[in-house]
């Protein structure tokens, strides 16, 4: 009896095999639907590569460079003007160098604000080229 409940009639029939419950509409058998956006994860793929080979790799910095200007910027009194210094050095020398240097202080709280003021920036950048709507 519980056999019955459990196993949805017609399935052998249906060509279904056991343990598939069988997928149906009012209409009829729900088959698998292609996907609209064919050839979209090949386009996509292809458009990063294309934005990749137009990124210049970043060139290397020594450790007394990172040394130096985490020195510089740790010297500065308030949290605000070393996240204002380190948003600085991210537009001259990148900002995964920006990101080195305030591992280097090893003050959590102003790379955590440097994150921050860094994905304002990009944020306000990309609506001011409208490639995002500002909600």
């Amino acid at each position: 009896m519980v056999e019955e409940i459990l196993e949805p009639k017609g399935s052998e029939e249906a060509g279904m095999s056991e343990g598939q419950p069988a997928l149906t509409s009012e209409q009829g058998p729900v088959l698998e639907q292609e996907s609209k956006y064919e050839g979209a994860p090949e386009r996509t793929g292809e458009r990063y590569q294309q934005i990749l080979s137009q990124v210049q790799p970043a060139a290397p910095f020594s450790d007394d460079e990172l040394e130096s200007d985490a020195q510089i910027v740790g010297t500065l009194e308030e949290a605000e003007k070393k996240v204002h210094a380190l948003v600085e050095l991210a537009q001259v020398k990148g900002v995964a160098y920006a990101v080195r240097v305030a591992k280097r202080m090893n003050d959590l709280y102003v790379l955590d604000t440097m994150h921050d003021e860094l994905v304002d920036k990009l944020y306000e950048g990309l609506v001011a080229k409208g490639l995002m709507i500002k909600e």
